[in-house]
């Protein structure tokens, strides 16, 4: 036993797990879960030598990630049933029409088309959006629960009238530009 400040201590023998020396230490401290190695020295070089217990090494470990991450789509389907079943539908009548479709906005066409859903009870009632435009209408009507679909004909109405905005700010542009190279280009066709 030991003394410490004039109280007595019980201590118990302890073999370290680093050096194998054996020492003293206060069961208190073992019953906290300390006192396995004979000073910090030796525990810091123990954990530096720690094993890596990522990927293989993991004893939770079970084969890798799933390709199908299953577990995900699980956790969607019970969080926002409609969403999901609204969204496996849309893209179902994608595949199967196989039509090019645009941007009811801008016109953009090909690979960066969503399908917005105006209501998730209508799955096949879908408006197809640029991703830039269907960013702008979630963040005019708002996402998830915070979402507004009352608000969806005036949000549209507004990107759209955006939209025509800046297509006439470029074209005004263009028009500022290319005046000041026509009468260069005219004096040629004269001479």
């Amino acid at each position: 036993m030991a003394w410490t400040r004039g109280y007595r201590r019980r201590t118990q023998e302890i073999t370290c797990k680093e050096c194998g020396t054996k020492s003293q230490k206060p069961i208190t401290e073992i019953k906290r879960g300390g006192g396995r190695f004979c000073n910090v020295k030796c525990a810091a070089a123990y954990n530096s030598k720690k094993r890596d217990t990522t990927g293989e090494n993991n004893p939770n470990f079970k084969g890798g990630i799933s390709q199908d991450t299953y577990h995900y789509k699980k956790i969607q389907k019970e969080r926002y049933p409609d969403k999901v079943r609204a969204r496996e539908k849309a893209g179902y009548e994608r595949r199967k029409s196989r039509q090019d479709r645009a941007c009811e906005i801008c016109g953009q066409t090909g690979e960066g088309i969503h399908d917005h859903h105006d209501d998730y009870a209508k799955p096949k009632e879908t408006r197809p959006l640029c991703r830039r435009h269907h960013d702008r209408l979630h963040a005019i009507i708002g996402k998830g629960k915070e979402r507004n679909p009352d608000r969806i004909p005036e949000a549209i109405e507004t990107i759209k009238k955006e939209w025509a905005q800046e297509c006439e700010d470029k074209e005004r542009q263009e028009k500022a530009i290319v005046p000041a190279s026509l009468p260069d280009q005219a004096e040629k066709a004269e001479g």
